[in-house]
């Protein structure tokens, strides 16, 4: 078991951005929240009990015994040479496997409930406009309209009490425990959709970021997103174009729809740097000092996703019943 203190993006992986290669000795840059500090891979992207208590079976315990096997294909892809073919399932199971178990995921289930909830609160005739219309009929009295407005308001207040980062918490345990549960996890939910049908290359690049979103993917020809196992969050098929997982400082993985290497665009490896600030929740992590502007960047599309979620929802007309 890691024990109390648990990486929620690997060691291993971190040790890429760091200007040794141990998680003990090595070091990077962390840029978050206006600031910029080195500190050891060891206290980067790591909480008190992120995933579990220590306990034989726990899902801490389950992670960690998964990712040894992960850290040798992480090593294998870093070691490739430039433009090399990567295996479509492998990889897509890798950069699964990184995309939910980290705080990022756990925060969009968080922040998208919390969202949804406030669109509820400010716009109640969302919901009684799908009530079934003969209640909404016998609701037409000044008496009925009031007492849907004080069962709504009491309905609003309990939820406002709800721990919803308990509930991303559970969600996503649920999501990884029942992944890693199997003799031999696939993450198929997403490597079925998506990313097992991309063909994945090692590309070299100069000083890489490492986002805590951790990959970011293309969908249609200018829509770069964090990647994410719902639909509404990237992976939508024929609509991704193209996938960036950092592995090392000098190397990223990438994925495409087609093989042709000219399908890879000067333009997605020439802004990276700036599209995974933009897309990073509160930090990016590099082996080397980068531009100060990338740092005023962080978290300025990062919301996205959800606001994308609520708007989506509460745009569309409610049916009548």
């Amino acid at each position: 078991m890691a024990g109390k203190r648990q990486h929620y993006i690997t060691a291993h992986l971190l040790t890429g951005f760091a200007d040794v290669p141990s998680r003990n000795t090595g070091k990077a840059y962390l840029y978050r929240g206006g600031k910029v500090v080195r500190p050891s891979v060891n206290n980067i992207a790591c909480e008190s009990y992120f995933y579990s208590k220590e306990f034989p079976g726990s899902l801490d315990e389950k992670v960690t015994s998964y990712e040894e096997n992960l850290a040798a294909t992480i090593d294998s892809y870093r070691n490739c040479e430039p433009w090399d073919e990567l295996p479509p399932e492998g990889t897509a199971e890798v950069v699964t496997h990184f995309v939910i178990r980290g705080r990022f995921l756990r925060d969009h289930i968080n922040e998208s409930l919390l969202g949804l909830l406030h669109g509820f609160k400010t716009n109640p005739e969302f919901i009684l406009d799908r009530l079934p219309r003969w209640m909404t009929v016998t609701m037409a009295t000044n008496q009925g309209k009031a007492a849907v407005q004080n069962l709504f308001d009491k309905m609003m207040s309990e939820l406002a009490l709800a721990d919803f980062g308990q509930l991303g918490k559970d969600a996503q345990s649920d999501v990884l425990g029942d992944i890693l549960s199997k003799p031999r996890p696939k993450h198929e939910m997403v490597i079925r959709d998506a990313l097992s049908k991309l063909h994945w290359r090692v590309l070299p690049y100069e000083n890489a970021v490492l986002p805590d979103c951790v990959s970011i993917c293309l969908k249609g020809n200018q829509n770069w997103r964090q990647t994410s196992i719902w639909r509404n969050g990237g992976m939508e098929g024929d609509k991704t174009e193209a996938v960036i997982f950092p592995i090392a400082a000098t190397k990223v993985c990438v994925g495409t729809k087609t093989k042709e290497t000219a399908m890879i665009q000067p333009s997605w490896m020439a802004d990276y740097n700036e599209r995974a600030a933009r897309l990073s929740r509160t930090y990016f992590v590099a082996k080397s000092p980068v531009e100060e502007r990338l740092q005023s960047l962080i978290g300025s599309d990062a919301d996205q996703l959800v606001q994308d979620l609520v708007n989506g929802y509460f745009s569309r007309q409610p049916p009548r019943q």
